[in-house]
């Protein structure tokens, strides 16, 4: 879950490393935000966005994540979400997205 702007949006992590991740989420997010990005009810990071093109949002952590704490936890969609929401992008709509986002 991605806690930010005072509502809790469902997000799927593409990638994630100690310093950051790369999240999927239909919320409007905002470059210069800082959500708090929650793994567990036990871990939750706080970030700031970094870039946001389409569905795909970069996070910067404030402080290093320890990865290691992911080792014996069992990946999952959040409730209520369905599979082909998360469908990734054909190349012809990532060369859309990406065209708007370059001419900036």
């Amino acid at each position: 879950m991605l806690h930010h702007n005072f509502e809790s949006s469902a997000v799927r992590i593409r990638n994630i490393s100690s310093t950051g991740a790369m999240i999927q989420t239909d919320a409007d997010v905002r470059v210069g935000s800082e959500p708090l990005l929650e793994l567990s009810a036990a871990v939750a990071i706080s970030a700031t966005v970094q870039w946001a093109v389409g569905d795909q949002v970069g996070l910067s952590f404030h402080a290093p994540f320890d990865v290691d704490l992911l080792t014996h936890s069992m990946p999952s969609v959040s409730e209520g979400v369905k599979e082909d929401r998360w469908e990734r992008l054909s190349l012809r709509e990532l060369r859309v997205e990406l065209e708007g986002f370059l001419k900036r």
